[in-house]
């Protein structure tokens, strides 16, 4: 992995860091740290799922609320759950950051309570089983809390060999932010799928199929990178070929027509602009 930064930074600041959870986000976060470096421990409430985090040390809660800086890696509505729990054993003082690019700092007032600044340290990236921990070099990280907590989380992305950014201070920033990334991710996954069986009706080789929808997505990406989304949208609706959409829509199923015309939709507003 290509690292940017200092490697140096948290050696100084941090004998070692301490991750909750034993997830996808657990996981790539303990290899990638591994990696630079760092000493990881480990707790999660299933400890046969602790033990199966490589390169991490596995301890108890009680070993955890000792660590200077943790990381919360567990679902958003354990996020507070976790907290409440570490807090409970005795959290010294330091740096609590949690994973969820939805929830704010607060998610972590038992641990604000106990005398940590907190925050958190969210990686604007699809982490699946199949990426693995590559996705996160180079990788955007919105970070932010109060400010040491902020600090700590942008030296820490920096680490990684991200790129840290924050949001502005406004009402619903992180549910617009988390709202805006789970829709394309997610959502082109699942737009994906549809035209993936959409095109698979009429093609022997399905293999074959998959990869050229891939083609097709890499070569959207590219003009994206190179121009506004109004500039890069290509096809009918772009081209104002209403006959050619309504073909589309009398061979699609109800579900796929459905969707088809909503962003249809979305797209002529995007032409308009």
């Amino acid at each position: 992995m290509r690292v940017r930064g200092n490697p140096g930074i948290l050696c100084a600041m941090h004998a070692s860091i301490g991750i909750l959870g034993a997830g996808r986000v657990a996981r790539a976060l303990t290899a990638v740290l591994r990696g630079r470096g760092q000493g990881v421990q480990l707790w999660a409430r299933d400890p046969v799922a602790a033990k199966s985090v490589k390169g991490a040390l596995p301890v108890d809660l009680q070993a955890m609320a000792a660590i200077p800086t943790v990381i919360l890696c567990v679902a958003d509505d354990a996020v507070t759950d976790v907290a409440t729990q570490l807090a409970a054993v005795g959290a010294q003082a330091g740096t609590a950051l949690h994973t969820s690019g939805f929830l704010g700092a607060d998610a972590l007032a038992p641990l604000t309570e106990a005398g940590r600044t907190c925050g958190w340290l969210h990686p604007l990236a699809s982490i699946s089983e199949a990426s693995g921990v590559a996705v996160l070099d180079g990788a955007p990280f919105c970070v932010g809390g109060a400010p040491e907590a902020s600090r700590v989380a942008h030296d820490l992305a920096t680490t990684i060999g991200g790129r840290p950014f924050t949001l502005r201070d406004n009402d619903g920033a992180k549910a617009r932010y988390h709202g805006a990334a789970s829709l394309l991710a997610g959502g082109t996954i699942a737009l994906f799928d549809a035209a993936e069986q959409l095109f698979a009706q009429d093609v022997e080789d399905q293999a074959a199929a998959h990869a050229a929808l891939l083609h097709l997505l890499d070569s959207v990406r590219a003009g994206l990178a190179a121009a506004t989304p109004a500039e890069a949208l290509t096809g009918p609706a772009a081209r104002g070929d209403q006959s050619v959409i309504d073909g589309h829509l009398a061979a699609m199923d109800a579900d796929t027509a459905h969707l088809y015309t909503a962003l249809v939709a979305r797209m002529r507003q995007l032409k308009a602009r």
